[in-house]
């Protein structure tokens, strides 16, 4: 290509030349690397999406849950559940102690494996993080809650300290197995009634691949 000047001159413009491509090469590289660190992202472990949950809930629902004598609630209606609702952190705390206990319920219980192994992923949908509820908790610990006013009547937190009181009840009562019917019941529910969906939850929406 350069036929007119001395070997050695063509020898340092050549080195020039591979030299300027490496760099642009080395340069392209590193323009590509964080789009796949972007990639590698992807397959961390994803928030567990309401779809599947209520996938999962109908098909325990399918394989039938006799019926339980136990008249108490261990949620609350929905009406007054979304009274909790209203506040973020609120809803998260009770959220926890809500999955938490259906936990308790499944493992008195050969049966749901599939749902036993989506609950902690469930828990990590829960926006807030279990230390800032210690100041609700440890209320609820000290106050019964204002069982004797109308439930209309109470405010978020008292209807969040109740919600937290009717738990801890149920917690204390899984030897029976008519009270663990019950709860499965009710656990079917978790998505139709509206529990976990709200500022409490975050939904998971898997993306399309193209």
């Amino acid at each position: 290509m350069l036929p007119r000047l001395p070997w050695l001159v063509r020898a340092l413009v050549l080195l020039t030349l591979w030299g300027q491509q490496s760099v642009q090469a080395r340069r392209g590289q590193q323009r590509v690397q964080p789009r796949r660190g972007a990639r590698c992202a992807e397959g961390k472990a994803a928030c567990a999406d309401l779809h599947t949950l209520n996938r999962l809930l109908m098909n325990m629902a399918a394989h039938g849950i006799n019926d339980s004598v136990h008249d108490e609630r261990i949620l609350l209606e929905v009406k007054n559940f979304r009274k909790i609702k209203q506040k973020t952190k609120l809803h998260g705390c009770v959220l926890l102690k809500v999955l938490d206990f259906f936990e308790d319920v499944l493992l008195k219980t050969a049966q749901h494996p599939h749902l036993k192994a989506f609950l902690p992923a469930m828990q990590r949908c829960v926006k807030v993080k279990e230390k800032s509820c210690d100041g609700l908790y440890h209320k609820a610990n000290w106050n019964a809650g204002n069982q004797s006013q109308p439930l209309s009547s109470l405010k978020p937190r008292d209807m969040a300290i109740l919600q937290l009181h009717l738990l801890q009840s149920a917690s204390e009562k899984l030897s029976d197995p008519g009270l663990v019917d019950k709860a499965l019941m009710e656990m079917q529910g978790l998505v139709k009634g509206g529990y976990v969906q709200g500022r409490g939850w975050r939904r998971w929406e898997k993306t399309k691949q193209g």
